[in-house]
């Protein structure tokens, strides 16, 4: 399976859609495909990559240019797997360099894989990337410095000094159009052909619409940021429910 497609090849699929095989309407599908691509990845999601790093001494990773919002990050541990972190807004390691504890106690992972997409190690493509959020002991965390451009790592014996991590990022650098992921085409299709009908086919527009909603609430919910907050809920609800 592909992990990317192109602007291409989602256009060459609208207009075989609009039965036009000989591609005559491409250059105004392809108009409404870079909008649909702007609409959802500039303002609605923006494209994400992923890179590995070695934690340094100061724990605070400094992330490339052109990186955006930090969206995952996870830990490779002792057994070669990855484990999510959970972001912690309290985490100040830019201010000073104090271990802040977080050891929830007793609280055990879902064992459902995270996907890390579009992943880059010095040069290398190795495509996605899986991490568990399984971990009944303790949940390493980190926050992340819009204004540093940096990642600030927890230190509560989670995270060690020369451990491998794994950032996931909303790519803003001019590279990011250069391949769209798959998971990605469905939801560009459909915001596509909403802008083609609007102006001629409003009522085809107002179903595509509807169709690109779906498939946007899907694509979002594989790019959410998990929080502490996130990790503990489940537990506390399941002492909230044991109280009379």
């Amino acid at each position: 399976m592909n992990r990317f497609t192109t602007l291409h090849a989602i256009t060459t699929d609208i207009c075989m859609q609009l039965g036009d095989d000989n591609l005559r309407s491409y250059p105004r599908v392809a108009r409404a495909v870079k909008k649909a691509v702007d609409d959802i990845f500039n303002n609605l999601l923006p494209i994400v990559k992923t890179e590995l790093f070695e934690v340094p001494d100061n724990l605070v990773i400094t992330l490339p240019e052109g990186a955006g919002i930090v969206t995952k990050v996870a830990v490779m541990d002792h057994n070669g797997t990855y484990i999510l972190l959970y972001h912690d807004s309290k985490i100040r390691r830019t201010v000073y360099n104090k271990l802040l504890e977080c050891d929830p106690k007793d609280i055990v992972g879902n064992n459902e894989p995270v996907v890390f997409y579009n992943t880059w190690y010095q040069g290398t493509y190795y495509g996605e990337l899986y991490c568990t959020t399984n971990d009944p002991m303790r949940a390493g965390t980190y926050r992340y410095d819009l204004e540093s451009g940096t990642v600030e790592l927890g230190n509560n014996g989670f995270v060690k000094i020369g451990d491998e991590v794994m950032i996931e990022y909303k790519d803003q650098s001019d590279e990011r159009y250069i391949m769209i992921p798959s998971e990605a085409a469905s939801c560009v299709n459909a915001r596509s052909l909403y802008h083609y009908n609007l102006a001629a086919n409003p009522r085809s527009a107002a179903y595509m619409f509807e169709q690109f909603k779906i498939e946007f609430k899907r694509l979002k919910s594989l790019y959410v940021q998990k929080t502490l907050e996130d990790f503990i809920r489940p537990f506390l609800r399941g002492q909230h429910s044991g109280v009379k």
